[in-house]
């Protein structure tokens, strides 16, 4: 796990420090320490905070307000952790690249089988991505109201989630569940460098249809 710390947004002394995956950068936990505890940065080289980092030091600073004491405070921060777990900003990076020096090609990706509620794509790494990633993220996007026998872009899309594969570096394929019943899907897959520290293009999009029995 990766931590931040943030200042100034606890009452009584208290600084808040943030807890994330360390290959995905979605927030994991929230704790609250004593200023000037132990060392830990407010900054991760290469990174900046997303537009999500944002909004969590925003809903931190309000759920600080008006706190009788330093237990207050805490619990609350338990109970924005628990709401913040069933919003699909859980699923939200952190932070991203704050630049990008290498420009890497993504996978070549390939539909295995789409069948009800599922489908299975596996992906070949190019040039010599496979020795530098550490993990695969898999996107899955939604066609609002294409139906069997529509064009795809017929209402256009929505992101109904980014995955990050189990196996990191070795990981070649991976399954997609409870897909949107009778409709069209798209996925796509890119690689990841350690903790984030770079990101590849997207690979190829690969589209089914979920049949729905």
């Amino acid at each position: 796990m990766g931590c931040l710390r943030w200042a100034g947004l606890l009452p009584f002394g208290l600084d808040v420090v943030i807890i994330f995956e360390p290959e995905s950068l979605e927030l994991a936990g929230i704790e609250a320490i004593p200023e000037g505890g132990a060392f830990i940065p407010d900054a991760i080289a290469g990174h900046e905070e997303t537009d999500v980092a944002s909004e969590l030091r925003r809903a931190i600073s309000r759920c600080a307000r008006g706190a009788r004491d330093k237990a207050t405070v805490k619990a609350r921060l338990d109970r924005l952790m628990a709401c913040w777990k069933r919003l699909h900003k859980q699923t939200s990076p952190l932070l991203r690249c704050s630049s990008v020096t290498l420009f890497r090609h993504g996978p070549r990706l390939f539909l295995e089988h789409a069948g009800s509620n599922a489908a299975e794509v596996s992906w070949v790494p190019l040039g010599g991505l496979a020795e530098e990633a550490s993990a695969y993220e898999v996107e899955l996007l939604g066609f609002r109201n294409a139906v069997k026998g529509q064009d795809y872009d017929t209402g256009g899309t929505e992101q109904l989630g980014r995955f990050i594969v189990p196996l990191g570096p070795e990981a070649r394929s991976y399954t997609l569940k409870r897909l949107r019943p009778s409709r069209h899907h798209c996925a796509k897959v890119r690689a990841l460098g350690p903790q984030r520290s770079w990101e590849s293009a997207w690979s190829n999009e690969v589209f089914f249809y979920d049949y729905e029995h």
